[in-house]
């Protein structure tokens, strides 16, 4: 029996003991794992432009992802703003009731 997890897995194949005496499946073994190992060569683009480009997708989502964080951080500063703005807009008509409560107790006299 012959187990392989996937062909870039070759080196690590494990064959059973008495499949080892056949000189010939050890062969044919070898040949297709070599067969296997140029077509998944092939299949890989290694050259230095794909490379480049894989990097740039890289760094672009590193950007975008980092914009997002920016614009996550841009929106939370600017409902801190505005819930201080009511906060403060709050206070102020607060203070202006108690003002206003104290001049109508003023002159009313009590």
């Amino acid at each position: 029996m012959i187990l392989a997890k996937t062909l870039s897995d070759w080196n690590q194949i494990y064959i059973e003991p008495s499949l080892r005496h056949s000189r010939f499946l050890l062969k044919l073994l070898s040949l297709i794992l070599l067969q296997a190992s140029s077509l998944h060569r092939e299949n890989v683009d290694d050259s230095p432009s794909k490379r480049e480009e894989i990097e740039i997708q890289l760094e672009r989502g590193e950007r975008y992802l980092q914009l997002k964080r920016e614009e996550r951080e841009f929106e939370l500063q600017l409902k801190r703003e505005e819930a201080e703005r009511v906060e403060k807009e709050r206070e102020t008509e607060r203070r202006k009731e108690i003002e206003l409560e104290k001049f109508w107790v003023q002159a009313c006299g009590v």
